[in-house]
């Protein structure tokens, strides 16, 4: 899985980070976002809850941006985490990431 991220200021647009991990299975895990399978869709749906994730634990380095943009090549997961999307797959990591997202 790996997002790029982008941060705006004033119409300038630097990568600043390119993320990339693996979809944790294991529920015990601190760093599960609750995924029970790995396939495309949940490691599309964890690749932006960890960039969500990352956002927020480094406020200090990014909030000199004024926007930030998440590049993600994937309709479902993008209108899942922002709940224009309610299926019943992947409920469970979806409405994780959308808390973060909130």
């Amino acid at each position: 899985v790996n997002p790029w991220l982008y941060y705006g200021c004033l119409g300038k647009w630097v990568i600043q980070q390119q993320l990339f991990g693996p979809v944790v299975l294991d529920e015990w895990s601190p760093f599960s976002l609750g995924a029970t399978v790995g396939s495309n869709n949940t490691g599309e749906l964890s690749a932006i809850g960890e960039t969500l994730i990352w956002i927020r634990d480094n406020h200090e380095a990014t909030k000199q941006y004024t926007d930030v943009v998440i590049h993600y090549d994937s309709f479902y997961a993008a209108k899942s985490i922002t709940g224009e999307f309610n299926g019943n797959k992947n409920k469970e990591l979806y409405l994780n990431i959308r808390k973060i997202f909130q």
